[in-house]
C-alpha cells in the first residue's frame, strides 16, 4: 500500500490572491443626541487589484494497493483529495480538503491512524518546496508586513484600553492602525477623564 501524488493542471487560475494595497478608511457614527464619532480602520484598496497567482498546478493525492486474487495481480485505489498550489503554499497539508477522502480510504483499505502518517511523509517534500517558492513572492512579503502591522496594532489597542480603563474600540477613534493620532481632541478627552478619576480616588472620594 502506498500514497501517490499526481500533478495536474487547472483550467482557471487561483483568484484568491491578497489585495496589493491596504489603506486607512474612516467611518463616522452618529448618535441620537446629535453627536458623532469617527473611527479609523485598515481595509483593502479594491482599486489596486489582487496579486496574480500564475501557478495552475494542483496535486491529486491517492492511496493505492496491489494484491493477488486467483493468481492475478490486481490493484485498487482511492482518491483522497486534490490540493491546489496556493492552498499548499498558504496552509500546507490542509485537512479541510482531504478529510472526507481519508475517511473513505480508511474504510476501503482497513487502515486508520497510519494513513495520516503515510500522507504527511509523502507530501512533506512537496510542501517544503512550494512554501519555499511562495515565501519569495511579493504577495507573501506584503501579507507578512500587514500581519506585522496588525499585530502591533492589536498590542497598542490592548495597552491603550488598560492604561485609560476604556474599551479597546476607543483606540480606533483616536489613532489609525499605524499609531498616528487622528483625533487629538478626543484623545485629550479620554486622558482628562482618566486624570479626573485618578484625582477623585486620590482624595478618597471613591470610598
Amino acid at each position: 500500500m502506498f500514497v501517490a501524488i499526481q500533478k495536474i493542471q487547472l483550467r482557471k487560475p487561483n483568484t484568491g490572491g491578497a489585495y496589493r494595497e491596504y489603506e486607512v478608511k474612516s467611518t463616522t457614527i452618529s448618535f441620537g443626541d446629535g453627536t458623532h464619532k469617527t473611527s479609523y480602520s485598515y481595509y483593502p484598496n479594491y482599486d489596486s487589484g489582487k496579486f496574480e497567482r500564475p501557478h495552475r498546478e494542483a496535486y491529486k493525492i491517492s492511496l493505492h494497493q496491489n494484491y493477488r486474487e486467483n493468481g492475478k495481480v490486481k490493484a485498487k485505489q482511492c482518491v483522497i483529495g486534490t490540493l491546489d498550489y496556493y492552498i499548499i503554499a498558504e496552509y500546507g497539508l490542509c485537512y479541510d480538503y482531504i478529510e472526507s477522502g481519508i475517511g473513505r480510504a480508511a474504510v476501503m483499505f482497513g487502515v486508520s491512524d497510519e494513513l495520516y502518517d503515510m500522507i504527511e511523509t509523502k507530501t512533506a517534500p512537496l510542501i517544503k518546496q512550494i512554501q519555499r517558492e511562495y515565501h519569495k513572492t511579493p504577495e507573501y512579503k506584503t501579507v507578512r508586513e500587514r500581519q506585522r502591522v496588525q499585530k502591533a496594532y492589536q498590542k497598542a489597542k490592548a495597552a491603550f484600553a488598560k492604561r485609560y480603563s476604556v474599551d479597546e474600540s476607543e483606540y480606533d477613534y483616536c489613532f489609525d492602525v499605524f499609531g498616528h493620532v487622528m483625533n487629538q481632541t478626543y484623545l485629550d478627552e479620554i486622558k482628562q477623564r482618566t486624570t479626573t478619576y485618578s484625582s477623585y480616588y486620590d482624595f478618597g472620594c471613591g470610598n
